[in-house]
């Protein structure tokens, strides 16, 4: 057995269970997560997350 992750967003999730089925991959699991922050100022340069929904901790 192995173990493969792929991140994507939910808009692209049709797409990705396509390719899996091309793949004959018929079983799969999926998780959402949620971005976090510490709140510490960051560089907007390296930003991942500069239009999402994170939540910040405090």
């Amino acid at each position: 057995m192995k173990l493969l992750v792929v991140t994507c967003l939910k808009e692209y999730l049709n797409d990705v269970s396509k390719i899996f089925k091309q793949a004959n991959i018929d079983v799969f699991s999926t998780s959402e997560i949620v971005g976090h922050r510490d709140g510490a100022p960051s560089n907007m340069l390296e930003d991942w997350f500069a239009s999402g929904a994170e939540q910040m901790i405090r």
